[in-house]
């Protein structure tokens, strides 16, 4: 099977914004019920989003390395949220590491809560 090299435009973008849209909508009713966050945190979110959306834009761009990059760097920033590990998966697809992606994807599921599966 011949896996092609950079995968549709769009599906990683529409899965960002989705995450980013989602986050800022979620927050607003957990914030409700949890106290807010310290500063630092919210500041290494917010971190985590930048580098997820740069590599969604290098993805885009057919810059599979440089999207690898970003979502590293995402990992590195927020090692129990699953999206950056996904998004590393896709990435690694677009770059015909199934290997990769695999773990990835089986990093993923290992670090995500116990709730309804979001991924």
């Amino acid at each position: 099977m011949r896996v092609p090299k950079v995968a549709p435009r769009f599906l990683v973008p529409a899965l960002v914004s989705a995450v980013i849209a989602g986050s800022a909508t979620l927050s607003a009713p957990a914030a409700a019920k949890k106290p807010a966050v310290d500063e630092a945190t919210a500041a290494t979110h917010k971190a985590f989003l930048e580098a997820i959306k740069e590599g969604s834009d290098k993805y885009a761009a057919k810059d599979v390395s440089g999207a690898i990059e970003a979502f590293h760097k995402a990992v590195d920033l927020e090692s129990r949220n699953p999206f950056g590990y996904y998004f590393l998966g896709e990435a690694e697809v677009g770059d015909r590491d199934l290997a990769q992606a695999e773990s990835a994807w089986l990093h993923a599921s290992q670090v995500s809560d116990d709730g309804p599966p979001s991924l």
